[in-house]
């Protein structure tokens, strides 16, 4: 009998016990795949477990790494080496904000990378790549966010390509990345890019850029199409640098299977060439196409273009002043052709046809295993100002040059048939020839040059080495408008010569005149050079020169005569100049191993030519003269006296600027400086004392105790505004205190005008100049002296102050001067104009800039004049400034009294001065009580003789015009003969073509 305990369960019980059994052990090891999958995504340990095992999959290597892969990861110094590609990372980590396991979406935070560095490899032989199998497609099981990707530098190829920084934010969702922003933000390069990539068959994407390429200037914006087999490029570029402004259109295609090839094309409608461009000349290409073609290393360049240049004829100022400068315009066409392969380039045809005349050229270049280059040309009527813009002519001709490296410090070049004749500035020009140099041997056979009266000819042979050529090199030239060569260069220079030997040892005879030369007002009226001898053993030459004008001094003769060697020669100098004659002998010679001349003034007088005043050196002194000067103690005697001015002086410029100078006077007449005086302002006297200076890595020193005695001040000797003054003081003291400078410097003058200046130097590790900080302090109380310095003040009473501050760098201190009336007035010779009060402000704004502040007094009136003068390039130097005023009277003569308020703007430069805006006048008074002598006329039978008059000339030469709006509100009274009127109105006075015209309506109100 069974039991009810010992039934055995039924089957379907026994089934339900398994099925719990199977699902606890599911969910256990699901629990356990869930645990295992949190520690290995949310635990480091899990973390540094994957990757690990990441590099035993990948050619990657890790050196350290820490964090948890599903929040945050640190990762160093990361190398990825696959085909020869060898990437490196030294840092990268990226943060994830979130993940959505339900919609399998992952947020990342950030990834940023350190310093990436790819090294590929250096295959120069042409290998076919396999075409990427189509079936590539990729598709994620979830979508992914990157709001922030950021890569602090890319280099490849140890930084022969270097960019960054890099930033982008991005997008992963089925099989395509969507790209919201890509930027680099590097020094040179500034890209961004938007659009997606498809990641199925080969990749396919569509972006949209926009670039900017800082160091050219160049800048874009376009559409790239493509795959990982190529892609399709359009670019709308622009151009803004010196070689070119404009726009263009680029277009290439680049294919990488099955082999890599490139087309590109890039068009234009305008383009400006500002290097080719300047006050004469205007270039600028239309319908420009550049083609290029490439596959490996065979290549292919294609150019056409047309040129528009418009050029300003050269004319003197006199035919400037008759007729005015147009543009002629020339028109032409460029094409050019050419191909290469590996090492080789071959320029095909370029050829230049036009308004220009006919160009054309080829040429082959080889870089392998040695540079040599082929090139032929010929023209006909071509002008060569396509590339000279002064050289305007017409050139016809060929020739051929060739060059090749024979060895690795040898040259083979020659020049085969050269002939080009014509026309070039308007003169007959020829120059023909065929020269060859090889083995260090100079040969022309020969070479000639006419061009107008010029001519120059060269025939012979010439070594470079130690082997001397066995013919002589002949030099034959007569140049009697040398203009044509340097348009700022005029008179006549002539000269023959002949060279034989090497040039180790070179037997020269030379012989060069010259006459009436001018160079940017530099002058000489006769120069004659002549030498014989050997180059280096045995020199030999003398210099002659008359009338020279150079550096503003003027000299009546100057002759130089040189004998010795390279090493050892002697200098004889004599010079008279207009207020001095001097003669120098210098001993010494050069060498080259210390780059530097290195001997001894021998002898040294010095003598004024309106007095018996003579200097002579009393012992020869050491005179160094290279990256080093150097005149050891050198003294001077009074031959007549007991002065006595000696002088020492080191300069060093090897490394930092090093002077050290030492100056010691005794009884020193001061008329020898007057060469370097001012022409109206003459200064006698004794001058005596001392002075250091020492200037060392920004460390300046200065100590000095100078005084004059017995001295005088005259200002234009002998003219009618003269003026002359004793000086009762003048001193110059320096001292060293605490590191600091002190300079102070009194001048005194008989009459109580005083000059009185201190500062203080000092030097700062922020600059290499020394700091200043001075004050100036002065009283003119002789008005004379100022009635002197202009013929247009009449008189002049009362006293000036001076008184103003120096700070800043010496090289660009800060300025600020006052020169102020303090009582007294001045009256205008031409106007009559009685002025009180005035005041003079000026002050530095800038390097090279200065703020002018004018204000004075006129009767109930006043006047204020402010602008800003601008000299940082002397010779192109601006002043822009306004005039206002209130009932400030212009004219007081006895005929006329004029005030007026006026609203004036000025705009001056060396060329011109510009004067405009409005006068109104308040009041005016005329009363003519005589008509001039001018009015009336002379019987035929009357001749009259008028004393001779020297007609001044005027105060410059800066031509003026004036656009001024003259308006009479209040009807001003005139007076003539007895009759009375008012006038009023308003006048437009201004000047066209050196003639005044005026335009407006003035009413007669009364009278007449």
């Amino acid at each position: 009998m069974v039991t009810e305990a010992t039934q055995k369960p039924p089957k379907k019980h026994r089934i339900s016990r398994w099925l719990l059994a199977l699902t606890g052990i599911v969910v256990t090891l699901l629990l356990v795949a869930v645990l295992l999958s949190y520690s290995l995504l949310y635990s480091e340990t899990g973390g540094r477990w994957v990757l690990s095992q990441a590099q035993n999959w990948l050619p990657l290597t890790i050196k350290q790494a820490n964090g948890r892969l599903a929040k945050e990861i640190i990762a160093l110094d990361i190398e990825y080496r696959q085909a020869g590609v060898v990437v490196k990372v030294d840092r990268m980590t990226y943060r994830i904000a979130d993940i959505n396991w339900w919609q399998r979406h992952v947020t990342f935070d950030y990834i940023r990378i350190g310093e990436v560095s790819i090294e590929l490899p250096d295959n120069e032989s042409k290998t076919a790549i396999e075409p990427v199998a189509a079936a590539t497609d990729i598709e994620l099981p979830l979508t992914i966010a990157l709001n922030e990707l950021f890569v602090q530098n890319i280099q490849v190829n140890s930084e022969k390509l270097a960019y960054g920084p890099l930033w982008a934010k991005a997008a992963l969702k089925d099989n395509t990345i969507q790209i919201d922003t890509l930027q680099v933000l590097d020094k040179d390069i500034k890209l961004n890019i938007a659009g997606h990539v498809s990641l199925t068959s080969h990749w396919p994407f569509k972006v949209n850029t926009q670039w900017v390429y800082k160091p050219e200037q160049v800048s874009g914006r376009g559409q790239v199409d493509g795959d990982i087999s190529g892609l399709i490029l359009t670019q709308e570029t622009s151009i803004d640098n010196p070689y070119a402004v404009g726009n263009g259109l680029l277009k290439s295609t680049l294919s990488f299977h099955p082999e890599f090839s490139v087309n590109a094309k890039l068009s234009s409608d305008h383009l400006l060439i500002p290097v080719a461009n300047n006050e004469q000349v205007t270039t600028t290409f239309t319908d420009v196409l550049i083609s290029a073609a490439s596959e490996w290393d065979d290549y292919q360049i294609q150019i056409e273009a047309q040129t528009k240049q418009s050029i300003k004829p050269l004319i003197t100022a006199l035919e400037t002043a008759k007729q005015k400068a147009e543009q002629s315009v020339y028109r032409n066409q460029i094409n050019l052709s050419a191909q290469g392969h590996g090492a080789q380039l071959n320029v095909e045809s370029l050829s230049i046809d036009g308004d220009f005349g006919h160009f054309r050229a080829q040429s082959a270049l080889d870089f392998s295993p040695r540079f040599s280059v082929t090139a032929n040309f010929d023209s006909t009527l071509f002008n060569p100002q396509w590339l000279l813009p002064e050289w305007p002519g017409k050139l016809s001709g060929a020739g051929q040059f060739k060059a090749s490296q024979t060895a690795q410090d040898s040259w083979y070049m020659a020049l085969t048939d050269f002939n080009l004749q014509g026309q070039l500035k308007n003169n007959k020009f020829k120059i023909i020839g065929n020269a060859d140099f090889h083995d260090e041997l100079l040969d022309l056979k020969p070479l000639s040059l006419v061009w107008g009266e010029n001519s120059i000819k060269l025939q012979g042979q010439l070594s470079m080495t130690q082997q001397a050529s066995s013919q002589q090199l002949l030099v034959d030239f007569n140049v009697p408008n040398p203009t044509l060569f340097l348009p700022e260069l005029t008179g006549g220079i002539h000269g023959q010569g002949q060279l034989a030997g090497s040039l180790q040892a070179l037997d020269y005879q030379l012989s060069i005149t010259a006459d009436n030369l001018d160079y940017q007002h530099q002058q000489i009226k006769t120069l004659d050079i002549k030498g014989i001898g050997q180059w280096p053993d045995q020199l030999q030459a003398e210099i002659t020169a008359s009338e020279v004008y150079v550096a503003e001094q003027a000299f009546n003769g100057i002759h130089l005569l040189l004998n010795g060697s390279r090493q050892q020669h002697q200098i004889k100098a004599d010079a008279k100049h207009q207020d001095l004659t001097t003669q120098i002998t210098l001993a010494g010679g050069w060498f080259d191993s210390q780059q530097q001349w290195r001997g001894e003034i021998l002898d040294h007088d010095i003598q004024l030519n309106d007095s018996d005043m003579q200097w002579q050196l009393q012992a020869p002194a050491d005179l160094l003269i290279g990256q080093q000067i150097h005149l050891s103690p050198a003294c001077w005697q009074s031959v007549q006296g007991d002065g006595e001015a000696c002088v020492e002086l080191d300069v060093q410029t090897q490394a930092d600027l090093m002077v050290t100078a030492k100056v010691q006077l005794k009884n020193l007449q001061a008329a020898l400086f007057k060469s370097v005086m001012p022409q109206d302002l003459k200064f006698d006297g004794m001058i005596e004392g001392m002075a250091d200076l020492s200037y060392q890595q920004q460390d300046l020193s200065l100590t000095a105790d100078l005084k004059t005695e017995q001295a005088s001040l005259h200002y234009r000797p002998g003219q009618e505004n003269s003026y002359q003054a004793a000086i009762h003081k003048a001193t110059l003291t320096a001292s060293q205190n605490a590191g600091q400078t002190e300079i102070n410097t009194v001048i005194e003058l008989d009459d109580d005008s005083y000059l009185h200046a201190s500062a203080t130097l000092y030097g700062t590790a922020a600059s290499t100049w020394p700091e200043i900080n001075a004050n100036i302090k002065g009283e003119i109380k002789h008005s004379r002296f100022l009635v002197a310095l202009s013929p247009e003040l009449e008189q002049l009473q009362g006293e000036f102050s001076l008184s103003g501050q120096v700070n800043g760098p010496l090289n660009q201190p800060s300025i600020d001067l006052e020169l102020a009336q303090q009582t007294g007035f001045l009256v205008l010779r031409q106007t009559g104009s009685r002025l009180t009060n005035m005041t003079l402000a000026i002050n530095s704004t800038g390097a090279g800039v200065l703020a002018l502040k004018l204000a004075a007094d006129s009767d109930t009136g006043s006047l204020q004049s402010f602008g800003e003068l601008n000299f940082q390039q002397a010779d192109d130097w601006s002043y822009q400034g306004q005039i206002t005023g209130s009932d400030f009277r212009l004219l007081t003569l006895p005929e006329i009294k004029v005030n007026i308020d006026p609203d004036l703007r000025i705009d001056a430069s060396p060329k011109v001065i510009n004067i405009s805006g409005k006068l109104t006048l308040p009041m005016a008074e005329v009363n003519i009580k005589n008509l001039p002598p001018s009015a009336t006329t002379t019987s035929e039978d009357v001749v009259i003789h008028h004393p001779e008059q020297t007609s001044s000339e005027s105060s410059t030469t800066i031509p003026i015009k004036y656009d001024v709006v003259a308006e009479i509100k209040a009807p001003i009274s005139i007076q003539l003969m007895g009759l009375q009127a008012k006038v009023a109105g308003q006048l437009r006075v201004y000047d066209s073509r050196r003639q005044t015209y005026a335009e407006g309506r003035l009413n007669l109100t009364e009278g007449f």
